[in-house]
């Protein structure tokens, strides 16, 4: 993933957690207009923010599935060192 798409999706976390904050504030209902508008950005965040927490979830499996590979690579081949012969 580029770092620039990053940035923008590690933003669009932070605005999320401020929205869901403001959300539960009790002075949220006095300005109606107000309280529309960040419900529609929280609409259009939400997805996007859990897209991008399902991403970061699958890159660390990925990532400890690679590490596993390796291991188990490298278990083999000194297995092989010692039990196969020419």
């Amino acid at each position: 993933m580029e770092e620039s798409m990053r940035q923008r999706l590690e933003l669009a976390v932070k605005r999320l957690a401020e929205i869901d904050e403001e959300l539960s504030s009790e002075n949220v209902m006095k300005d109606m207009a107000h309280f529309r508008d960040i419900s529609k950005e929280r609409a259009v965040l939400d997805p996007q923010v859990e897209a991008f927490n399902q991403y970061k979830k699958m890159n660390s499996i990925s990532s400890k599935l690679k590490l596993w590979q390796m291991i188990v690579i490298l278990i083999y081949q000194r297995w092989a060192k010692r039990n196969i012969k020419d």
